[in-house]
C-alpha cells in the first residue's frame, strides 16, 4: 500500500512486550516496528494520564522503560511514524488496582 506521496505505508508493529517489574505501578513495554521506511519516532500514551506521553529509547527495536499507571483500566496507545509521514498505532490494556501512590524507583 502507498501514501498520496507513493511511500509504502508501514506495516505493521510487532513483537510488543509488556514486562511487570517488582514496581507494581509502572510497566515496561518493548517491541519492534517494520516498514519500508526508516522509522523515525516511537510515542505512548496513557488514556488515564493524559498528561504523560513518552518517546521510546531506539526506532526500529524499542523501548519505554517507565510507563507509569493510575488506577483502572489503563489504555496505552503506541505509535509510530516512519520518514515518509506515515504512521501506525496499537493500544495495549492494563488494568491496575494496587494501592499505593505512583513513584519512580531510583
Amino acid at each position: 500500500e502507498l501514501d498520496e506521496n507513493g511511500n509504502v505505508v508501514m506495516e505493521e508493529i510487532a513483537g510488543v512486550l509488556v514486562e511487570k517489574t517488582t514496581y507494581p505501578q509502572y510497566l515496561i513495554i518493548s517491541g519492534n516496528t517494520s516498514g519500508n521506511n526508516p522509522i523515525t519516532q516511537v510515542l505512548a500514551f496513557n488514556s488515564l494520564n493524559p498528561g504523560w506521553a513518552s518517546t521510546a529509547s531506539g526506532t526500529n527495536q524499542w523501548e519505554f522503560s517507565y510507563v507509569p499507571l493510575i488506577r483502572g483500566l489503563n489504555v496505552i496507545t503506541i505509535t509510530a511514524t516512519d520518514s515518509g509521514g506515515n504512521f501506525i498505532s496499537t493500544q495495549i490494556e492494563h488494568n491496575w488496582d494496587y494501592p499505593g501512590e505512583i513513584s519512580k524507583p531510583n
